[in-house]
């Protein structure tokens, strides 16, 4: 097998495991919406605390997500002959690593907030 076969092959696993993570990070924002939506109504079941944390963690792993997925751009880049389309990968990737970053300082700098406040991307 080709070294750049091998290196596609690690390439895709690698996003293959991030897009899955990514599924788990859209379901935890799933709950942490739909616990917001049942608030209006006095029905909340996850404690203000616990929606803090999660909201902290999901943040940090869509900013870890993006990491992951701008690393595997940058690889695919040395080894692709057609770099226009994915230098614009890298582009929207990095314009995506901003506005998480962005997202997630909202949430760290919320956490002592009493109305707290889940910011989506």
């Amino acid at each position: 097998m080709h070294n750049y076969k091998k290196i596609e092959i690690d390439i895709l696993n690698i996003q293959m495991m991030a897009t899955i993570l990514f599924i788990f990070s859209l379901f935890i924002s799933l709950i942490l919406n739909y616990n917001e939506k049942l608030s209006f109504y006095n029905k909340a079941f996850l404690s203000d605390d616990l929606v803090k944390s999660l909201s902290l963690f999901n943040r940090f792993l869509v900013v870890i997500l993006g990491f992951v997925f701008l690393y595997c751009n940058y690889v695919n880049k040395g080894i692709s002959k057609n770099n226009f389309f994915i230098n614009l990968q890298i582009v929207a990737n990095v314009l995506s690593l901003i506005s998480s970053f962005i997202v997630l300082y909202v949430v760290y700098i919320n956490q002592d907030n009493n109305n707290f406040i889940n910011p989506n991307v």
